[in-house]
């Protein structure tokens, strides 16, 4: 039995089910055909088992374009959350203390939310939803921080409303 690769003038003999061997005869070298092969072939299953993502995260219907859609979302949030956090750190610049104590508070801030949606998401544990379920999650603590950040950036030197509003419980 005969095994032809690319060109039909290399000829690789099987002398058992399992071995292949090259022939001798032949000048070019084995790695130079397998590699690319190899390379090719894993660019095509990459391209081929992506999920593909709905035209509108609206009209999403399966649960890996669900999952695409939430991660996607959160990656918004958290993009504006770091803009945002770059803007106040440039306003703190001046004062050190406060400074500290901001990048403390966003440090227990960012453990909180990640321990709390690692929570929830542990009731979905290893079903498809979880990713989901975590994104959503990290997304709604991450837009309420970016709200309170906003409120930082927007405050007038001196006023009250500098920091997030804190309403006691009725």
């Amino acid at each position: 039995m005969v095994l032809h690769l690319l060109k039909p003038t290399i000829a690789y003999h099987v002398s058992t089910p399992n071995i292949i061997v090259a022939n001798p005869n032949w000048p070019g070298n084995l790695e130079q055909v397998v590699k690319p092969l190899l390379v090719t072939l894993s660019v095509f299953v990459a391209l081929v088992s992506r999920p593909t993502l709905a035209a509108s995260c609206d009209s999403a219907t399966t649960q890996a374009d669900m999952n695409v859609c939430a991660s996607n979302a959160n990656q918004k949030s958290d993009k504006q959350l770091n803009d945002l956090y770059r803007q106040i750190v440039g306003l703190l610049a001046g004062d050190r203390a406060a400074l500290e104590l901001f990048n403390s508070a966003q440090r227990a801030w960012t453990v909180f939310r990640d321990s709390e949606c690692k929570f929830v998401g542990s009731a979905y544990e290893g079903g498809s939803i979880q990713g989901m379920v975590v994104s959503n999650c990290l997304r709604t603590l991450t837009d309420l921080r970016v709200e309170d950040f906003r409120r930082f950036v927007a405050c007038e030197e001196g006023g009250n409303d500098c920091y997030a509003e804190f309403v006691p419980p009725n």
